[in-house]
């Protein structure tokens, strides 16, 4: 990641790996219900599109961080 050291404290960072945790397990599953052969080329594409779209950075000011236009 592109922060600073304490820019994160642990008051938001726990909770917040208990969401992603979450969000993970019910992506998974979700996608094990619902992904077939016919959506590859739709997941592909995307996954180039976010994956570009994360190469435009950019400051942010006063933290000494930077930030990405996706993710």
């Amino acid at each position: 990641m592109h922060l600073g050291n304490g820019i994160i404290c642990p008051l938001s960072a726990v909770p917040m790996l208990g969401l992603a945790g979450f969000g993970i397990f019910y992506s998974f599953k979700k996608a094990k219900d619902e992904f077939s052969a016919d959506k590859i080329f739709y997941v592909i594409s995307l996954t180039c599109l976010v994956f570009a779209m994360q190469m435009i950075n950019f400051s942010i000011p006063q933290t000494g961080s930077s930030g990405h236009f996706i993710g």
